[in-house]
């Protein structure tokens, strides 16, 4: 692969747009193996720091190829050419795929996927990456996920249900809600819930979240953000994005206590909640209840390990997630496993997208039955 396309060669040390890129996830992730190209002067050697990577040249004092596992990996160093270089720096900042001041989540998403937690990471780092059109960023990662979605029937905006026909296939098939968890970061979506918030694609390259002070990149608010939980909980999706399946839970109330983390937007405060006695829920009392997500955090990443997610009922039976918090192990104890629905709690219709109808359901019917 070549980072900055076919009419120039980019050096390690300049920053390209390439891991921002939607479809290029198709470029690294089909292939069993892929090398990348890049303008280098010093002939072979190698990067070295915790981790290394070969350097080949390809051509005398202008151009060489190394692993792409390896040079994502190094992105996240501060490497040493060796052998020692003459007349040129020894250590390099490299940041062709990104780096480790501001590309952190996007490449250490990537290197999850070209490990064995692909589908988790294919979400994440589609989440962090942008294309002209918003459905483009589901159609870009459809094939990575054995899925095959008619695009004719999505207008360019319609990214929600373009998402979620993506989830209900998988689902369908029996696979595990891969989605779930991911990026909390970003913030909770308010049309689905479960996913985190859709980024506004932008034709600059970057994805962009909107906070209190207006946009930021997605990957900068995401920052190292990129825990994962193995053992995810199947279930089902309707048409509406509302995910129903099973796991532990329990009735909770507001205290003063910081038992909870809030992983959410960085310009809101923490809520802070703890376990208490399973209660009866009337009319004028708020419902909290908190869900243990089946599982135990991955070994591979190191970090945040989400393992609850706060809910509140907006509709009789439909409950929507308000924030993702961790909590000891001993703290769900006694907890009573249940079925849920999470989704919502904003109607689909209600973010302004013109949409084709029908919806798409008889498309989705055909691709499971196909």
């Amino acid at each position: 692969m070549i980072p900055e396309g076919l009419l120039r060669l980019a050096a390690l040390t300049e920053e390209t747009a390439w891991i921002h890129r939607a479809w290029a996830l198709q470029e690294v992730l089909a292939p069993p193996s892929v090398m990348c190209l890049f303008s280098w002067i010093l002939g072979d050697a190698s990067l070295q720091a915790t981790t290394f990577a070969r350097i080949e040249e390809a051509e005398p004092q202008k151009a060489a190829i190394a692993p792409l596992q390896k040079t994502l990996e190094i992105s996240l160093k501060f490497p040493r050419i060796k052998p020692k270089p003459i007349d040129h720096p020894e250590s390099i900042v490299v940041k062709i795929l990104g780096d480790r001041k501001h590309g952190a989540a996007h490449v250490m998403a990537l290197i999850g996927a070209l490990h064995n937690d692909g589908r988790v990471c294919i979400w994440r780092s589609a989440y962090l990456r942008t294309s002209s059109r918003p459905v483009d960023m589901v159609f870009s990662i459809m094939g990575l996920l054995g899925v095959s979605l008619k695009p004719s029937m999505f207008e360019r905006d319609d990214r929600q249900h373009a998402t979620i026909a993506l989830i209900q296939i998988p689902l369908h098939r029996g696979e595990l809600a891969s989605w779930l968890g991911m990026l909390p970061g970003l913030g909770i979506s308010r049309f689905i819930s479960t996913p985190p918030v859709m980024p506004r694609t932008s034709v600059d390259g970057k994805a962009y979240i909107k906070t209190s002070e207006g946009y930021k990149e997605a990957v900068i608010i995401a920052r190292g953000d990129i825990s994962l939980i193995s053992n995810m909980p199947k279930g089902s999706m309707d048409e509406n994005g509302y995910f129903t399946f099973r796991g532990k839970a329990m009735s909770i109330r507001k205290a003063q206590s910081k038992r909870f983390n809030r992983f959410s937007e960085p310009d809101v405060g923490l809520l802070p909640f703890v376990p208490g006695p399973a209660k009866t829920i009337t009319q004028t009392e708020s419902s909290r209840l908190s869900l243990e997500i089946p599982g135990k955090p991955s070994q591979y990443w190191t970090g945040l390990h989400i393992s609850l997610m706060l809910v509140d009922e907006h509709a009789a039976d439909r409950f929507h997630n308000i924030v993702y918090a961790k909590v000891e192990g001993e703290a769900t104890a006694g907890w009573v496993t249940q079925q849920l629905t999470a989704g919502g709690p904003l109607a689909l219709e209600s973010d302004g997208i013109a949409r084709k109808r029908p919806f798409l359901q008889t498309s989705v019917d055909s691709a499971i039955n196909g």
